[in-house]
């Protein structure tokens, strides 16, 4: 069987991969004791949660601005692949389009082909090896999906993570959501624009991805959103 490409698994995450996230052990820490609360104790803490969240919705609200400033970006990319120890297992290049809203093409070159082709209402993946091309409805709830971050709507940023942001223009996303695919999502800007997105799934394995932008906020051609196979492949509809 052929192993899951880095594309698949940014775009198409397997049932599987959701059920071992959602079935993962937590541990068994100790319970921290508690002071007593007192009034001054509870007013600092009010205060502090309070203080805490206007940053983190400024944060959230700064990073949507970075990401909605671009409508659309078209480049390079290349993408590593690690295991919980740190061991790479996989590195892609390929080239990437991506427009606002909903809109993204995503080709990966040798050895591991694969293209994966998306817009509002329908996304294609498909395998030259194999010469298959599976098609499926677009879920658009799936707002975890750390590459669709940056062609959806991410107007509501805050009601799905905690976003923080840090001085060197990264901002590191947290789902709220225990039963996420992955733990967290970090997104690199260089002089306001994307540069690069890392992210660590449940299983503790990171992907980082690097992108190397040739133009941004320019025409492109909407029928690449439109995926049409080539004659003699397999078309597998995933309903």
């Amino acid at each position: 069987m052929k192993k899951l490409s880095l594309l698949m698994w940014l775009f198409f995450l397997s049932p599987m991969v959701w059920a071992a996230a959602a079935e993962k052990p937590k541990g068994t820490e100790k319970p921290k004791e508690l002071a007593a609360p007192t009034s001054s104790n509870q007013s600092q803490d009010a205060f502090n949660k309070s203080h805490d969240a206007v940053n983190k919705s400024d944060d959230a609200m700064a990073l949507s601005e970075r990401l909605q400033a671009m409508d659309s970006v078209e480049g390079r990319f290349e993408q590593l692949l690690f295991d919980n120890k740190g061991e790479l297992l996989e590195k892609t290049k390929g080239d990437f389009a991506l427009k606002r809203p909903g809109f993204f093409y995503w080709k990966s070159d040798e050895p591991f082909p694969q293209t994966v082709v998306g817009n509002p209402s329908t996304l294609w993946v498909y395998d030259p090896d194999l010469e298959q091309v599976t098609v499926r409805t677009q879920d658009t709830n799936a707002v975890h999906n750390p590459a669709r971050l940056l062609s959806n709507d991410i107007s509501d940023l805050e009601k799905i993570f905690t976003v923080t942001a840090a001085k060197n223009g990264v901002f590191k996303l947290e789902p709220l959501d225990e039963e996420a695919p992955f733990a967290s999502v970090s997104f690199k800007f260089v002089k306001d624009k994307i540069d690069a997105i890392s992210f660590t799934d449940q299983l503790g394995q990171k992907t980082e991805l690097s992108l190397s932008i040739s133009q941004i906020n320019k025409t492109i051609d909407m029928q690449l959103f439109n995926f049409i196979p080539p004659e003699g492949t397999d078309v597998l509809l995933d309903e």
